[in-house]
């Protein structure tokens, strides 16, 4: 399945390229890349235990991330 995920605090260059090599080691994760610009990665995982892996992972390194942009305001907050 593949899926974007939206990170919650920019990457750096240099963190991005050693958080790609360690999440290609996840088995389960394929195709992954990182936008930096944007805080977009996008992976293809088969499945909910691989996406959790990554999920691990990336907080294991103090990144969290939603599936949704962080910089999203809901129409709906404020009801």
């Amino acid at each position: 399945m593949k899926e974007t995920v939206f990170l919650k605090k920019p990457y750096n260059k240099s963190l991005s390229a050693n958080v790609l090599k360690k999440a290609k080691s996840i088995k389960g994760i394929t195709n992954i890349s990182l936008d930096t610009k944007n805080c977009r990665l996008t992976f293809d995982y088969a499945t909910h235990n691989a996406y959790e892996g990554l999920r691990a992972l990336l907080d294991s390194l103090g990144y969290t991330f939603s599936e949704a942009p962080t910089n999203f305001i809901s129409p709906y907050k404020n009801l």
